[in-house]
């Protein structure tokens, strides 16, 4: 899902940057009133955690790619909060180091695979009595949702159909969807 730079025209990259901030900025909010060092610690092992799994990636469609995220589960046991930043942050190191996803397409690629993950991640982690099975499910939803929100930020760049889009990055996604889920469900 990892949108690389020239996918997207300006309006969307204003759209997307200018939503991923304004949910970096709440984020920041809300993990500040319960830092510690303790917590701290926890979200650099997430950011780490979230980098790694993110760096084995196979292209799908439209110049896109597929792969694990590991933000549903890092959400479900930190919080939605802090794994929205976790995440944030291992997508731009990702982004300025390896060139994975745009610097420009940073806001899109954030909402896509952060923000899925972390609201899923946080409905997950509500679950008390079947956590690991909602984390499981939620974590397979988040990379379909977050393919197929791929697809129509592609769509309003011009950059084909919806639907055709949609059908192949979800299609596209589905095994690391299923891994994700997986992991989630057995971690």
């Amino acid at each position: 899902m990892h949108i690389p730079e020239g996918f997207l025209d300006i309006k969307t990259l204003v759209v997307t940057d200018g939503i991923a901030g304004v949910l970096l900025v709440l984020s920041a909010k809300k993990v500040e009133r319960d830092i510690s060092s303790e917590s701290v610690a926890k979200m650099g092992i997430a950011t780490s955690f979230v980098f790694a799994v993110n760096m084995f990636a196979f292209p799908v469609a439209g110049g896109t790619s597929a792969h694990l995220t590991g933000v549903v589960l890092i959400s479900a046991i930190l919080g939605g909060w802090h794994g929205f930043i976790c995440s944030s942050v291992a997508l731009f190191l990702q982004a300025v180091l390896f060139q994975h996803g745009g610097i420009l397409s940073l806001g899109a690629n954030i909402i896509n695979i952060s923000g899925w993950g972390a609201l899923l991640g946080s409905i997950a982690r509500r679950f008390r009595k079947f956590k690991p099975l909602a984390g499981g499910i939620l974590s397979f939803l988040a990379v379909i949702l977050g393919s197929i929100t791929c697809a129509g930020e592609l769509y309003l760049s011009k950059r084909g159909s919806f639907l055709r889009g949609a059908t192949a990055m979800a299609v596209g996604n589905l095994f690391p969807a299923v891994i994700d889920g997986i992991i989630t469900f057995f971690v």
